[in-house]
């Protein structure tokens, strides 16, 4: 078992690539059966494989489906960047397989990331394994398509040159913490309200250790990132044909509701579902070290304050790209703290992890694809 281990931690990075290419054929063989099959039944990558088409023949984001430009809806210019290889292959498989690609590589950085915080061992590895077992994961990769799948793959490398930064400055990782923080924006309109509590997180954090260079680096990110999120909002009030306000049309209600009304509308069972579900698959670990759970709160409040509210459904379609960055940055931290624990009264220190796992496994059948909103048959 020892030299087991020794290879295991030896070789962790192709073990890596191994099992990104193992989650990358499955996912990709389970979109295309389902594709074939018509059961990608929710509009949406029917909606963006029009626009896209549109696009790339002329007539910029035009939604024939909607009846109006796509950016009128929602403003995701990251799509501009896929449309050199959608102009090649212009079909929804493409676009079910490039999703597919981005979470399943969104374990690199994530294996990254463990390296930093828990150090060169065989868990940094298995937490990667965790993102590829996730069934809110999965969730998201088998419903539709959806820009805002790219954003955890984007983001964790954001918050890996974050790391690299608080230890060394250099003119490449500045590019690369701009570069990054500009992708991430370009995701959808609303990431804003994650990169913005992001920024703080980092200022205040740089601000307490005297980092004087990082500092100044979040203050320039914070003007752009308000700045984007005014433009993008302005954007889609002019794309749409009738003026469309995000805020207006989910938010409205909040107007004309008593405070009772508002009180009745938050504290529910759904609601409760919703964030229970939310931290099943990472057994509550990041309750144990909440800070990047922050990062969580805009877009928890965007889901209950709107007028259908939270609930289950809402882990199981593809919202849950707007969570994961702040859930596996808190479960890292918690696991971390918890893992301390258990190696300190258990002779296993691996023990927490295997639970885990398991844990997730059994999730499957009612969280992930085979749950009833969310299933693979559609």
């Amino acid at each position: 078992m020892n030299k087991l281990q020794i290879w295991l931690t030896k070789n962790s990075g192709k073990m890596l690539a191994v099992m990104i290419g193992l989650y990358v054929l499955i996912m990709t063989g389970a979109c295309i059966w389902k594709y074939q099959n018509f059961l990608y039944d929710g509009l949406d990558l029917a909606i963006y494989n029009n626009a896209l088409w549109n696009t790339a023949h002329g007539n910029w984001f035009w939604s024939s489906i909607q009846g109006h430009n796509y950016w009128g809806d929602h403003f995701e210019p990251i799509l501009i960047l896929l449309l050199p290889i959608y102009y090649l292959w212009q079909s929804p498989i493409l676009l079910l397989i490039l999703q597919t690609l981005a979470l399943g590589l969104a374990a690199w950085p994530i294996y990254k990331i463990n390296q930093k915080i828990l150090g060169k061992n065989l868990l940094t590895l298995g937490l990667a394994l965790l993102w590829l077992v996730n069934p809110l994961v999965h969730n998201i990769n088998l419903y539709e398509f959806h820009a805002i799948a790219l954003l955890p793959l984007l983001f964790f490398w954001l918050f890996y040159i974050y790391l690299k930064l608080k230890k060394q400055s250099s003119k490449r990782l500045i590019l690369c913490f701009y570069v990054l923080m500009f992708l991430c924006l370009t995701v959808r309109e609303d990431v804003t309200f994650i990169i913005l509590p992001f920024l703080i997180l980092v200022g205040a954090d740089a601000l307490k250790n005297k980092n004087k260079f990082l500092l100044r680096v979040t203050s320039y990110e914070l003007l752009v990132t308000v700045l984007y999120l005014i433009i993008s909002f302005q954007l889609i009030s002019h794309f749409s044909p009738s003026g469309f306000s995000p805020f207006a049309y989910y938010y409205g209600w909040l107007t004309k509701a008593s405070v009772g009304q508002i009180l009745a509308h938050l504290v529910t069972l759904t609601n409760l579902e919703m964030v229970l579900g939310f931290l099943a698959p990472f057994f509550f670990l990041p309750a144990l070290k909440p800070k990047w759970l922050i990062l969580t709160v805009i877009p928890l409040a965007q889901i209950i304050f709107s007028a259908a509210g939270g609930g289950a459904l809402v882990w199981q379609l593809h919202y849950g790209a707007l969570f994961l960055p702040g859930l596996v940055l808190a479960f890292v931290y918690g696991f971390q703290m918890a893992n301390q624990w258990t190696t300190r009264y258990f002779w296993d220190g691996k023990l927490l992890f295997l639970i885990i796992i398991i844990f997730n496994l059994a999730l499957w059948p009612s969280f992930g694809p085979g749950g009833i909103k969310n299933k693979i048959t559609g």
